[in-house]
Formats: structure tokens, C-alpha cells, sequence
């Protein structure tokens, strides 16, 4: 037999030193809280054994020697302290504990297989379980007011102790012992010739953390060697070593705060200064999503060309053929004009559709068009042509009995599915596809809606209000105002502390306001809880207005002017420009000047993943680009980030596959 392997024990002691070291340098050596305690622990186990012996007491085994394994195990018990002078707390344990491990060893032996020697393979197990019941005195020592190590100590007696072993013929695959398996000298029972008694060194570090306002609870999580000095059995030389990592639950004895040894007297602490309450605001605008210093309004005007194109499809609810109430009628023909439309987008013309298409057949009365009835073909629409000729019939009952369109101008057809379809395997592709389509004879009926007006433009038309109160006994409530000279202002307020940014939409204050306001005022109040109050400098900016004369009004005079083109019918999922785009393009071309600077932007619908989309509509701005023959052109394609209209309805899918051109021409001096 060998000596221990105190090589590796000492390997193993010497890992929690460093650890030790430092914890004990890192704290300072100050004054010790602790008390007398009761209290209970858990750990986990991780056991090494040396072991240096070939088979256990009267058990056959053919293993050349077994010298080490290792296994897991578990701990639970009690524990007493009480400090024993100002430094040293002595403490008694009394735990549960599992040393169990599995040792294990490979044989090679030279065998004969077919005539030919090879190398046979054996592998050998102990399996052994070692619980014990024992006590562990020892001592605490402080290094600080939570950070503690400890060393003692472990008695223990164990407590019928049982192993298992086996030896397994892993090679070669084929072949067996003697007993015709390829497991042998099978053995379990009680561990033979085991020692009662154990004795071994403990030495560890825990770091207490309390768990209540009195300090009568605390939890301290811990580290701890165990070192085995006894065999586990008596004439062998086999020992186990042990690193525990578990908790400890503490409850503190003695009055409420109480501590030993007593505190100095606590210093009082300086008599606090007296608090403050101040306020300011700060004002940004906001020019295109972009933050920027303001340091006034502009109020500007120019004229503005829009062109609206039109969508030639009006679009059924499911298993429907009444015209939506969205679409805009009529209560007599004289009652609408083209040129008097005041849209504020895109669809509210659209929405006048067939009052646009009727009043353009009284004009052109050598016109025809053919509606064409469609349905989604899927559901309880699926092959009903009846229902789309009762689609295309409610279209030319509006126009015959309305605008007095005689109906032999008016051609009535039904189909399925359109003949261009949206995409049937998406729930949007399949509203889409409810709808009647018109073509005319005549382009002038579904051209665009060109709409000649004066605008306005607020710059900035967003203002970002920044308030900064601090209060050094807290704030009650706080008010900010913003608004126009004689005028009521917005008023912001609140209790606590204000949100960091408010939004003040000057351009609505200062649209319903007439043009001889002068100064926008904003300011910031607040109150603290003692009732102090205080108000910011008021801001103030000026308002300064550029306006059309009558003359730039007519068109009579340069003046500044933005046109803005709209493209439709861009197929789903593609980028050119397509037969109606391409009619339009030249009609554009001849409108904007040279020296205009031209801004094109793509948009699409919410169909499809965003990252494409916006791949998609950015194609379609350069498309359009080349169309015009513009290599100045500022191109951006924002696919479905900034949605247009409203994507809910089909014609604002529609709308949305679209580019906008916007030519702007700075004012001739």
C-alpha cells in the first residue's frame, strides 16, 4: 500500500486560501456586530477520496488498485454561537452530512482473440454511500462587520455506511468473463470493517447579510473545507475530503439593536441647509422629425399644385353590392364642381370618385366607360357572377340616376377575380379583389385632379417644451403655458415632477389666429411642498410672416411654389412604372421648371416584410427618377414606415403603393 496523497490534499487546501486572502484584506477590522445566535444550514457537497487499496475486506476483486474518486453529497443542521471576547465567536454545530463517492480504476490485460493478442479493457467501481451524524466546534473570526472565516473541528459517526462494486469488460465489444457476462464479481451490502468514528479539520469563510430593519435575522451564505484526518476504514489507507457551499440562517438573541460589543455613540449628523426651489424652461422645434434651435415662428406662404390621381376601382364590403357609405354623394348635380374640391388628402378626393366621373361624362358626351363587376372568388363569394353585375349595376344606377348618364354610354360586365388581382393569399389581397373596375373610352375621365391653391407653412410647426424644476423638498405641482399674445394659451400642468419633453403644436395655435400676432410667450411654474413658489423667465419668439401679395396669388408674379405629383397603380410587389404612370410622366415633366429642386419619395402598403417594402419603394423613387429624365433628383424610399393613408381600407393600400413628387421653386427676385 501507498501513503495518502497529501500532494493532493494540500492542492486542494491551498485553492481557498488565495480566496481567504483576499476577503480578509478587502475589509476593514472595524468594530464586530455580532451577538449571541441560533440557527440552521444547508449545503451541497462535493467529495474527493484518496484512496490506496485493491479490493474492500473479504470482498473478491480483481482491480489492481483503487486510488481516488469522487461524488456529491448534501449537509443540514443546527447551530449555537456566542462571542467569547471582542474579537472570537465560538460556535457548536450539529449536522448531517454524505461523504459518498464512486472510485474507479481501468485495467488493460493482454488476450487472445483468434490467435491474435489484443487489449482487453476492464473497468472497476466502488460505489459508496458514507452518511454521518456529528459536531463541529469551533470559532469565528471577524474580519469586518459581515465578511467571517472559521475553522474547527468535525466528530462524526457513521451511520451503516453501504458500497456497491462491479467490474465491466468494455473491450474488446465482443467476448465475456468467465461467468459468461461482461459483468463480474458483483457485490453490495454494508461497507465491511468500516470506522465508527471520523475526525476531521474544517476551515471555511461566510459573508452575513441581514434580513430585517432590528437586526434579528440574517442569512449568510459559506464556504467550507473539510479535511479528513481518520480512514473510512480502520487498516486502510482511504480518507475523504469534502468542499461544502451552502447558507445559514441566523436569529439573533438579545434585545432589539442590542450588540456586543456596544457602539460608540452615533455623531449627529449636520444641521441640513435650507432647501431651494427654482425653474426654467427650455424651447426647441421640431423641422421635419429633426430637433432644432428655435428662435422664431416663420409664417409662409406659396402656391401649391397638386396632383391627385385617380384610382378607377370602387370597392364592395364581403358579399355586398351597396356602394359604401365612404364614397361621397351627391344631393343634386350642380351641387359639386371639381375645381371647388378643398381636400386635405388624396383620399378625399378619391372619395369623390363617381361625382367626378359623372360630372366629366356631361362634358365629354361622346364618352363611354365599362364597369367591370368582380368578386374575391373565395368563401361565400366564390363563382358568384351574380353578385358582381349587382356590384357593377349599383355603380351605373348612381350615375344614370344622379348625374343623368344615359345608360347606353354606360357598358355593365362580371367576373371573378379581377384581371390584375391583389394577392388572394392575403386577408387584405381578398377585400381588394371586391370591387368594380372602370375603364373609359375617353382618358379625360379618369385623368387626375390637378388643384391650384395658396398654402401656408409653419416653420417650426412643433415646439419641444423642456421644463426644469428642482425642489429640494419635493414638488406639488407644476404648470406650463404656451401660447399667443391675446390669446387664451395651452396650459400644461400636473402634480410631482413633469414629464421631461411636452409637444405644443404652434402651427394649430397659430392658424385659428389672425396675422397680427406678433410673439408666441411660454413659461414654467411651480410649487414645492412647503407651499414655496416659483416661476421661470418667460420665453418669447417672435413671429414673422412672409406672405403672397395678390399678384404672386394669380400667378401673375414669381413667387414661391411647390408642385406636388402623385403616381398610381404600381402593381403589388413591383417597381415599374407601368401604362397609366407612364401617360402621366410626361404631363409632370412639362410642369416643373429646371430650376426647380425636386424630392422624390416611394412609398408601399403594409403587405410584405418591412425591410422589403422599403427596398421596393425606394426602386420605385429611382424608376420614377429616370422616368423624368432627373439625375438631381433627392431620392428615398420609406416603404411602410410612414403610411400614407389609412392601410385598414383597401383604397388606402392602394394609395400607398405609390411615389410622390414634390418640385419646389424657390421665389424670383
Amino acid at each position: 500500500m501507498r501513503k495518502p496523497d497529501v500532494r493532493n490534499s494540500l492542492r486542494r487546501v491551498s485553492a481557498i486560501v488565495p480566496v481567504l486572502l483576499f476577503l480578509a484584506f478587502s475589509q476593514s477590522a472595524g468594530q464586530t456586530l455580532y451577538r449571541s445566535s441560533v440557527g440552521i444550514f444547508g449545503a451541497y457537497i462535493r467529495n474527493f477520496h484518496d484512496a490506496d487499496f485493491r479490493a474492500l475486506p473479504g470482498v473478491p476483486n480483481c482491480c489492481p488498485k483503487f486510488e481516488s474518486g469522487v461524488g456529491d453529497g448534501g449537509a443540514l443542521g443546527l447551530l449555537y454561537e456566542t462571542p467569547i471576547s471582542d474579537r472570537i465567536v465560538f460556535s457548536m454545530r450539529a449536522a448531517y452530512m454524505t461523504q459518498g463517492a464512486r472510485l474507479t480504476a481501468d485495467e488493460v490485460l493482454p488476450v487472445a482473440v483468434g490467435g491474435v493478442s489484443s487489449p482487453a479493457v476492464i473497468a472497476h467501481s466502488i460505489d459508496v454511500t458514507l452518511p454521518s451524524l456529528g459536531i463541529e466546534p469551533g470559532v469565528y473570526y471577524p474580519l469586518g462587520d459581515r465578511l467571517a472565516v472559521h475553522g474547527g473541528i468535525r466528530l462524526a459517526l457513521q451511520i451503516a455506511p453501504e458500497y456497491r462494486q462491479q467490474e465491466t469488460l468494455i473491450r474488446p465489444e465482443s467476448g465475456t468473463f468467465e461467468n459468461g457476462r461482461r459483468i463480474r464479481n458483483e457485490y453490495a451490502g454494508a461497507l465491511p470493517e468500516y470506522a465508527p468514528l471520523s475526525l476531521a479539520l474544517v476551515a471555511g469563510v461566510s459573508y452575513r447579510v441581514p434580513l430585517d430593519d432590528r437586526g434579528r435575522l440574517s442569512a449568510a451564505p459559506e464556504f467550507t473545507y473539510i479535511y479528513g484526518l481518520t480512514p473510512i476504514i480502520s487498516s486502510y489507507i482511504w480518507t475523504a475530503q469534502s468542499f461544502r457551499a451552502g447558507i445559514v440562517l441566523r436569529y439573533h438573541l438579545g434585545a432589539d439593536g442590542e450588540e456586543l460589543p456596544a457602539q460608540p455613540p452615533v455623531p449627529m449628523p449636520p444641521s441640513k441647509p435650507p432647501s431651494t426651489i427654482a425653474a426654467r424652461i427650455a424651447v426647441t422645434g421640431v423641422v421635419d422629425g429633426i430637433e432644432v434651435p428655435v428662435h422664431e415662428i416663420v409664417v409662409e406662404e406659396y402656391r401649391s399644385t397638386n396632383m391627385y390621381p385617380l384610382l378607377p376601382y370602387v370597392f364592395f364590403p364581403e358579399h355586398a353590392a351597396e356602394i359604401p357609405t365612404r364614397y361621397t354623394r351627391v344631393g343634386s348635380q350642380g351641387g359639386f364642381r371639381v375645381e371647388s374640391l378643398r381636400p386635405t388628402s388624396t383620399l378625399d378626393v378619391y372619395h369623390h370618385l363617381l361625382n367626378i366621373i359623372g360630372e366629366r361624362l356631361q362634358q365629354y358626351p361622346e364618352a363611354t366607360i365599362t364597369l367591370t363587376g368582380c368578386n374575391a372568388n373565395i368563401g361565400v363569394e366564390k363563382g358568384d357572377l351574380a353578385l358582381s353585375g349587382a356590384r357593377a349595376n349599383a355603380v351605373a344606377r348612381y350615375l344614370t340616376g344622379q348625374w343623368g348618364i344615359d345608360s347606353t354610354r354606360i357598358d355593365i360586365r362580371a367576373r371573378n377575380l379581377p384581371g390584375i388581382p391583389s394577392n388572394v393569399g392575403d386577408p387584405d389581397g381578398v377585400v381588394e379583389n371586391r370591387r368594380v373596375e372602370i375603364v373609359a373610352s375617353d382618358p379625360r375621365i379618369l385623368q387626375p385632379v390637378i388643384l391650384h391653391s395658396t398654402e401656408t407653412q409653419y416653420i417650426p410647426a412643433e415646439l419641444h417644451l423642456r421644463p426644469r424644476i428642482t425642489a429640494g423638498d419635493g414638488i406639488r405641482n407644476w404648470a406650463v403655458n404656451a401660447g399667443l399674445r391675446a390669446h387664451v394659451p395651452a396650459r400644461y400642468s400636473g402634480a410631482d415632477a413633469p414629464p421631461a419633453v411636452l409637444t405644443w403644436d404652434a402651427a394649430a395655435a397659430l392658424r385659428g389666429a389672425s396675422d397680427s400676432v406678433s410673439r408666441i410667450e411660454i413659461g414654467c411654474a411651480a410649487e414645492d411642498l412647503l407651499g414655496r413658489k416659483v416661476e421661470a423667465d418667460e420665453q418669447s419668439l417672435p413671429v414673422r410672416y412672409r406672405l403672397l401679395s395678390d399678384q404672386q396669388r394669380d400667378r401673375t408674379v414669381s413667387g414661391r411654389e411647390i408642385q406636388r405629383y402623385s403616381l398610381i397603380l404600381f402593381d403589388f410587389d413591383r417597381a415599374d412604372l407601368g401604362t397609366m404612370n407612364n401617360t402621366l410622366i410626361p404631363l409632370i415633366r412639362s410642369e416643373i421648371q429646371h430650376a426647380s429642386t425636386i424630392r422624390i419619395t416611394g412609398y408601399t402598403d403594409r403587405i410584405g416584410e418591412s425591410e422589403y417594402n422599403t427596398g421596393i419603394s425606394l426602386a420605385r423613387a429611382r424608376n420614377t427618377a429616370t422616368a423624368l429624365g432627373t439625375q438631381t433628383a433627392m431620392l428615398k424610399g420609406l416603404g411602410e414606415s410612414e403610411p400614407l393613408f389609412d392601410n385598414d381600407l383597401p383604397e388606402g393600400r392602394f394609395y400607398c403603393r405609390t411615389v410622390i413628387i414634390e418640385a419646389e421653386t424657390q421665389e424670383i427676385k
